[in-house]
């Protein structure tokens, strides 16, 4: 018999995601989806008898270049959020950074004020007409043509000349201070360096109009121990809701504490005789290019946080926390792996003017599913399912995931989550076999517009159950399948299986609600992948009715009896019809001509007899 191991990955509900952060809703009203997401989560943790719980963290350098104030999937998908003030991107081999939308449009007027002879011509796009409110800065037909053949010192002279001379010349209130001050990128500390404590949150909240949230507050703060008053609440910490559950409460402060260990990459103190110390207050040393070594993803002296279940008075849940998104040149949508590069263009003018990136110019490369780009996550799911299980017994790991941002980070977790199981991990553990389940109503996606993505585009931002349309409910699923679909074939298939050898099944489960009284049900999501088949991969949805407990399913509300028809309306008589017209008599038909008869032949004469031989004699 196999030994289960049950996991629970909890995606990004951090702060910067709710409302009033960075990323969320700035209508108090979608305050009460993240309670009640909360709420749930924690019964789910407290009814299900979990193994281990991993609460992901998304987290970025402070000039990271996929993210902007713009949302701009060329740039970065997310505004500024999730920032790290501890860390840049910055090092000695590259001291330059990145630029803001805000300094970028500086630069357009500074040098269409200055030099307008040279953006009209050889920025502005290839048109006969200039209009000084629709220039084009980058032009990318005429982009390299104008660093290498233009004198770009000569600009940089002229701005040195404008910052040097006096008020006189300055253009238009647009001078090199304001973009310099600009290109700072003030909005990197919007959700790092600011914070507030929690009793003051809790207070502003109290004196909310809405009365639901007042009421959430209010309790809130008469249940919230005191010495939770003082929390700091920032994007990079636990959603602070937790702090209202009954379960939960003391793990997520303890998680959220600056004290605790959590997996992230290339951690050390010091190294002293090739031993990795690991321990509190650590750095962190940012690499350009992930290098693979079970020691720096620290798995292996990360204390989690161990609590008994509520249920079950002899299983213990044991609780980490994980950072995420920490390289300088890659992305992580995941938590279990790095699967973007960003690649930069080194050659453009802002960098030659400025010593600034434009991070306009940034190319999104995906990456297959390789062990040097893991964040340490399922080395560390193994490893904990291996300590709770003979080493001759076989473990079956179910992983569930749930958390913020559906259409992008949670399902990316499990996409990637199966490639690196599959890529990676399978072979060399024939003992274990992975199971990924997504709980879509422990779930909420962003509501986001991508041009050109329309599969992210959700067109709710709730999950099923919580919609009170019931008619988009059929809808709703007909996206998260469309989502499930696109972004497997884009992200798993074309990327890590496109020169499949062997015949192959690759499955989740997707668990959703259509209300609130039911019970989950389950959707079959499975991708076959055979050789042999014509027309390529095909990918199947089954979706299934399936009960996970005894419940009872309310009964359906009687129907209505149907109304009495009308008794039908006598028709009329119909007409009677007009006789038939006789037909009109046709002529006889004149009788055929006799024929000639034929003429007679002429007789032929009489043959005349032979004439006789003449005798021969010898």
């Amino acid at each position: 018999m196999s030994k289960k191991y049950n996991v629970l990955i909890v995606v990004d509900l951090q702060n910067c995601f709710i409302q009033g952060g960075s990323l969320g809703s700035p209508n108090e009203e979608d305050l009460i989806k993240y309670i009640d997401l909360v709420e749930d989560l924690d019964t789910k943790i407290s009814q299900n008898n979990y193994d281990l719980v991993i609460f992901s963290k998304d987290s970025h350098p402070l000039n990271h270049s996929s993210l902007s104030d713009i949302i701009n999937p060329a740039v970065g998908v997310y505004t500024h959020h999730c920032r790290n003030i501890n860390y840049n991107c910055i090092n000695k081999e590259r001291n330059s950074t990145y630029m803001s939308s805000e300094g970028m449009q500086l630069v357009k007027e500074f040098l269409c004020e200055n030099f307008k002879d040279y953006v009209k011509n050889n920025f502005y796009s290839l048109k006969n007409t200039y209009d000084e409110d629709d220039y084009n800065f980058y032009n990318p037909f005429l982009k390299d043509y104008f660093i290498k053949k233009l004198q770009i010192k000569n600009i940089q002279q002229n701005i040195k000349n404008i910052e040097s001379s006096d008020s006189s010349v300055k253009s238009s209130n647009i001078n090199t201070k304001s973009i310099r001050s600009a290109m700072n990128d003030k909005t990197y500390k919007i959700n790092t360096e600011k914070s507030q404590k929690l009793i003051n949150l809790i207070n502003n909240n109290i004196k909310n109009t809405n009365n639901k949230i007042s009421k959430f507050f209010i309790k809130f703060k008469n249940t919230l121990d005191k010495k939770y008053y003082d929390m700091d609440i920032s994007g990079l910490d636990l959603n602070y809701l937790f702090l209202n559950t009954n379960n939960l409460k003391n793990i997520i402060y303890k998680l959220n504490a600056k004290n605790y260990d959590t997996i992230d990459i290339n951690s050390y103190v010091s190294q002293n005789n090739n031993n990795l110390e690991i321990g509190i207050n650590r750095s962190i040393n940012f690499r350009e290019e992930p290098q693979y070594n079970d020691e720096n993803y620290n798995i292996y002296n990360i204390n989690p946080i161990v609590s008994t279940n509520s249920i079950s008075k002899t299983s213990k849940t044991k609780y980490i926390s994980i950072a995420k998104g920490q390289y300088c040149n890659y992305e992580s949508y995941s938590a279990f792996n790095y699967h973007i590069k960003i690649d930069k263009e080194e050659n453009s003018i802002i960098k030659e003017l400025f010593n600034k990136y434009d991070s306009n110019l940034n190319k999104l490369k995906k990456l297959p599913a390789l062990k040097k780009y893991s964040t340490g996550l399922f080395e560390y799911i193994l490893k904990s399912a291996k300590e709770e299980s003979s080493s001759s017994q076989n473990i079956d790991v179910n992983i569930d995931v749930c958390g913020l941002v559906t259409n992008i980070c949670v399902i990316n977790s499990v996409h990637q989550g199966i490639a690196m199981w599959e890529k990676v991990y399978k072979n060399k553990n024939s003992n274990i076999n992975c199971n990924f389940n997504l709980l879509e109503y422990l779930s909420i996606p962003l509501q986001i517009d991508i041009p050109g993505y329309n599969y992210l585009n959700y067109n709710y931002s709730q999950p099923i159950y919580k919609e009170p349309n019931l008619d988009k409910h059929l809808e709703q699923i007909k996206n998260l399948e469309t989502l499930f679909k696109t972004k497997f074939e884009e992200d798993v298939i074309k990327i890590n299986f496109s020169d499949l050898n062997e015949e192959k099944s690759l499955s989740y489960i997707v668990e959703y609600k259509i209300n609130n009284n039911e019970l989950p049900r389950k959707l079959l999501f499975k991708h076959e992948l055979n050789k042999s088949q014509s027309g390529g991969n095909k990918i199947k949805i089954y979706r299934r009715n399936i009960y996970n407990n005894t419940k009872p399913r309310a009964p359906p509300k009687p129907r209505a009896p149907p109304k009495p028809r009308a008794p039908p309306k006598p028709r009329s008589p119909p007409k009677p019809r007009a006789p038939p017209k006789p037909r009109a008599t046709t002529k006889p038909r004149a009788l055929p001509k006799p024929k000639a008869p034929p003429k007679p032949r002429a007789t032929t004469k009489p043959r005349a007899p032979p004439k006789p031989r003449a005798l021969s004699f010898y």
